[in-house]
Parts: C-alpha cells; structure tokens; sequence
C-alpha cells in the first residue's frame, strides 16, 4: 500500500507533488531544482508557506509527514529509478529527480 502527499501553495498555483510512502521502503521524496527544491530540509522551509495533503484530499500538518517520514527511515532504498534517484545523504529517504507516482 502506497499514498502520495502533495503540496498545496496558498497563492493559488497547482499542487506539488511532494512524494510517497509505500509499505517497507523509505519515503520516496521528489526533488524540484526549478523551485529550489534539493532536500528534505529544503521542502521543510516551503511547508511554512501552504497546505499538506494526501491523495485522498486529506491533510497533513507538517509535524505529522516530518514524523512518518521517519518512521519510514528504517526501510529499504527504492531501487530501479533510473540515475535521477539516490540516497539522502543521511539515508532517511530516496531523492527522485523526475515525476513518479
């Protein structure tokens, strides 16, 4: 089982995909370099400034991905991404540099 988290600006323009969790794997965070987006620490800065949702439309505080993020670190590395994802330097999530579901 798989859910999809997506963030929502508050000025108005489509949500951003922000990543997946799926059963067993660390969580799959997709990285944005055309909105500065390289890092788990980079999207913990945009949280400020929207809303966090699921797939399902329903939300997310910033507290509540942070801490399922982390309990997802103790899984396995998505494999078969192709070059454009790898390992957080900490390990706690895979960065994926394309669009994924």
């Amino acid at each position: 089982m798989s859910t999809n988290f997506y963030f929502r600006p508050r000025e108005g323009r489509e949500k951003i995909h922000i990543g997946k969790s799926s059963q067993g794997l660390v969580f799959a965070l997709r990285i944005h370099p055309d909105l500065g987006i390289h890092s788990l620490e980079d999207w913990q800065k945009f949280w400020q400034d929207g809303d966090i949702i699921d797939e399902y439309g329903i939300s997310e505080s910033a507290e509540g991905l942070e801490s399922h993020i982390e309990r997802r670190s103790g899984g396995k590395q998505h494999v078969g991404l192709g070059e454009r994802a790898y390992p957080s330097v900490d390990g706690k999530v895979t960065l994926i540099n394309r669009e994924f579901c």
